[in-house]
């Protein structure tokens, strides 16, 4: 079957918006070949072992699975990344968190960094490569996470960055940071039945107790220790946990709490300094 007709006969079954879009990307994933490449050879032959892997992904995107969980990567801060279903898929707002750090740190600083839960690495990737002469440390409870932001870490050809097994803040005992950052879980359980796709991605990277808010505080309660006076906390957040998080901010005795909105004008990180 010619590309053309594999793109005509599918583009039906797919019921998402820009139904083309999808089938170039498995074209390209499952081709290896470029979309310049693919578009000057659509009469190209594919084979059977191809046609059939392509069926494969087009039926997991009509399952509802996410495509970058199909094609094994995603891009965030225009970095492209190995992804896999053990950690969850990076999300443009999370973006909002990596510009507000970017904000306090200067081109040539030398900051020490702590970033929890990192999962793909994605969050500590983008500094590192932003602030090439900060210090950052990144954890994540998953070994398999861990073992992933590593492989990205090598594969941008990233050194200024460290992953570690650990619990929140388990591995550390006296070190200080002047800047601790995190997209925590912070989905409440009820959220799953919101979303279809979310019942791909890994329950404990994205759902946390008491309605979403459990590990935020626990982050917030603990971070004293660990941050030097006048050191930063920054905390991705849902678009309705704007008021608690802040006041767990204001109980934990921080000062210069700000919440600033994501993309799509939902609060979604707030800030706050040692005091």
């Amino acid at each position: 079957m010619k590309i053309s007709s594999w793109i005509s006969s599918i583009i039906p079954l797919i019921s998402y918006c820009n139904p083309k879009l999808y089938a170039e990307i498995f074209l390209i994933y499952v081709t290896g070949r470029s979309k310049k490449w693919l578009l000057l050879h659509d009469d190209y032959l594919l084979n059977s072992y191809q046609i059939i892997s392509l069926k494969k992904c087009v039926d997991r995107l009509c399952m509802g699975e996410p495509v970058c969980y199909i094609v094994k990567e995603c891009e965030f801060w225009s970095l492209p990344l190995i992804l896999n279903n053990d950690v969850f898929i990076p999300r443009p707002e999370t973006e909002i968190l990596v510009e507000k750090l970017l904000d306090k740190l200067s081109i040539n600083c030398n900051s020490k960094i702590l970033e929890l839960g990192t999962g793909s690495g994605a969050i500590s990737l983008a500094i590192a490569k932003e602030r090439p002469f900060s210090k950052i440390i990144a954890v994540d409870y998953s070994i398999n996470s861990i073992r992933l932001a590593k492989y990205n870490a090598m594969m941008l050809k990233l050194n200024n960055v460290s992953f570690f097994l650990s619990d929140w803040y388990v591995i550390f005992d006296s070190i200080k940071f002047e800047y601790i950052i995190s997209n925590p879980p912070y989905l409440s359980i009820h959220d799953i039945n919101c979303n279809n796709s979310l019942k791909f991605e890994p329950y404990g990277a994205l759902f946390s107790k008491y309605d979403g808010i459990y590990d935020i505080e626990f982050i917030i309660n603990n971070s004293s220790k660990y941050l030097y006076n006048n050191g930063w906390l920054l905390l991705e957040h849902s678009y309705n946990q704007k008021n608690i998080v802040q006041d767990i901010f204001y109980n934990n005795n921080f000062v210069n709490i700000f919440t600033f909105k994501d993309y799509h004008g939902h609060d979604r990180v707030t800030l706050g300094m040692k005091y």
